[in-house]
């Protein structure tokens, strides 16, 4: 089957979870739900043994990545990392695209199907959208070789038009929006995937 560049492909993808700390996380929208669906972005990630970046905002001062999250990650099986950080934008930390570029490396070398210069996926969620999200996804988007892709359900702010506004401005700039559910049959692509049934029992949590 002809790859198509504008499906996501596990084997050809990281995840990048911005800043799920509670004491910023629990003053925004619809957490609870954006909550439950970055776990499951994380065990979908585990499933498909997709590399996990964690990004923690000034965690000595608002502490470390959510409990519920952090144990579901700490668990996983596949490539991970924590990345603390005092800049908003994620690459404002001088070691955070060295980091990126170590694990798109190795994706490039066991990915399957791909030409050569195919742009490693970016899969985008975390908090706040106008900010830390949003600075991270621009700083992002200049450089070559990646493609963003924010699961916007697993993105949220501390009001709707903010959140909108960003993920507006981010699609402007050349981001692909989507979401969780989308990303999860992207990745399993076909009914007789070997990890469909795994998948679908996640969605249905």
């Amino acid at each position: 089957m002809k790859y198509s560049s504008s499906l996501c492909k596990a084997d050809n993808a990281i995840l990048i979870a911005i800043d799920f700390q509670p004491k910023v996380l629990q003053h925004t929208i619809e957490w609870e739900d954006v909550k439950s669906l970055a776990i499951k972005m994380l065990k979908l990630a585990d499933l498909f043994q997709v590399p996990t970046i964690v990004c923690e905002q000034y965690p000595q001062g608002l502490g470390h990545t959510d409990s519920d999250m952090l144990a579901v990650f700490e668990a996983m099986t596949s490539d991970k990392a924590v990345f603390p950080k005092l800049s908003f934008g994620s690459c404002g930390e001088n070691n955070f695209l060295a980091l990126l570029s170590e694990k798109a490396s190795m994706i490039k070398k066991n990915r399957k199907d791909l030409p050569e210069d195919a742009p490693v996926d970016l899969i985008i969620m975390g908090i706040e959208s106008h900010i830390c999200v949003l600075q991270t996804s621009l700083e992002l988007l200049q450089v070559k070789g990646y493609r963003l892709v924010l699961a916007d359900d697993c993105i949220t702010g501390r009001s709707i038009r903010r959140h909108h506004l960003a993920m507006s401005r981010l699609q402007h700039e050349g981001a692909t929006i989507s979401n969780f559910e989308s990303i999860a049959f992207e990745w399993t692509r076909r009914k007789d995937h070997a990890n469909f049934k795994k998948m679908s029992q996640l969605i249905r949590e």
